[in-house]
């Protein structure tokens, strides 16, 4: 009989997969996806830094935060069991 409040191994397991997940995304939003895309925005594109870091990149870390949002749902669902709907 487990007790309740403790997590049961699997469930262990996919909470530390959703921290790891989470944890890449973090850090992988302070730095460009290409190494020479900072280069390419402003010699070919002609954005400014201003445009750059305020329009293009802020675009790529929320985008992050709703891939996040949507492990995290994934998981309390997973967790709770899948249900039908009611209609």
């Amino acid at each position: 009989q487990i007790a309740p409040g403790t997590l049961r191994s699997e469930e262990m397991d996919y909470a530390l997969d959703y921290i790891r997940c989470a944890a890449f995304i973090f850090f992988l939003s302070f730095k460009p996806s290409e190494p020479h895309l900072s280069a390419y925005l402003s010699e070919v594109k002609h954005l400014t830094k201003h445009q750059r870091d305020d329009e293009v990149y802020v675009v790529f870390t929320y985008g992050s935060l709703v891939v996040v949002f949507l492990l995290a749902v994934s998981k309390v669902t997973s967790l709770m069991g899948s249900r039908k709907p009611g209609f």
